[in-house]
């Protein structure tokens, strides 16, 4: 197991939201293609999710720190979708590229309450939680090194996603919503309530939700 995880560390790829591939090694011999391209086929229809529920929080009325903060977490997840469809046709030239929403949580964003600021940024921290567990939950299975090297980068990035949301939940439901700035003031950081730095990341180690939260390999594969 050690020797995997060391295999494995391929983190250091997520900067500042890109995505960098050059020099990784070629997929290992027995890799299991078909599976790698249901988890790139699921990861683009993911993404397609993203872009929808930050697309339609977009069109409500938003504070301005949480509406930049929105925008641009909008164009990292299209250039997610791009790189895992590209990856996925790079894996098997013959597989089919994945643009629609994932189905098993469509119906969720189609039915999600945004009549309040704070219910858009619980909404948004739930679709990031999704996939930033299913990623997790595919570095385990998914073969191709490249493919691989993908998943975890921008596993990484969602997790960012992920925490930044939570601080702003919380600084919204402690009735502090003029905390919420983009960049934040260093000179603020006294005001904030001391819990804060408890918020965006509540465990040592990220924890996996329920099967509810991940989609499965075949939820989003196309054929």
């Amino acid at each position: 197991m050690p020797e995997e995880l060391r295999r494995r560390e391929v983190l250091g790829l997520a900067i500042g939201g890109g995505i960098a591939l050059a020099g990784l090694p070629v997929s290992p011999a027995g890799a299991d293609a078909t599976l790698d391209v249901q988890i790139l086929q699921t990861a683009s229809s993911l993404e397609a999710l993203a872009v929808a529920a930050y697309e339609r929080v977009l069109a409500s009325e938003l504070p301005p720190a949480v509406r930049s903060f929105a925008d641009e977490t909008l164009r990292r997840h299209g250039a997610h979708r791009k790189a895992f469809q590209e990856q996925t046709t790079a894996v098997d030239r013959a597989a089919l590229v994945q643009d629609a929403p994932n189905g098993k949580f469509l119906p969720a964003l189609a039915a999600a309450d945004l009549s309040t600021p704070a219910k858009l940024v619980d909404f948004l921290a739930t679709v990031e939680k999704v996939v930033t567990d299913t990623y997790l939950t595919n570095l385990a299975v998914v073969q191709d090194a490249r493919s691989k090297a993908l998943v975890a980068s921008v596993m990484a990035v969602e997790a960012q996603h992920l925490s930044h949301l939570r601080l702003i939940g919380f600084l919204m439901q402690a009735g502090a919503p003029q905390l919420v700035a983009d960049p934040f003031p260093p000179a603020r950081m006294r005001d904030l309530p001391h819990t804060a730095g408890r918020v965006p990341f509540p465990d040592g180690l990220h924890r996996v939700g329920g099967p509810e939260l991940v989609a499965e390999p075949s939820s989003g594969a196309v054929r």
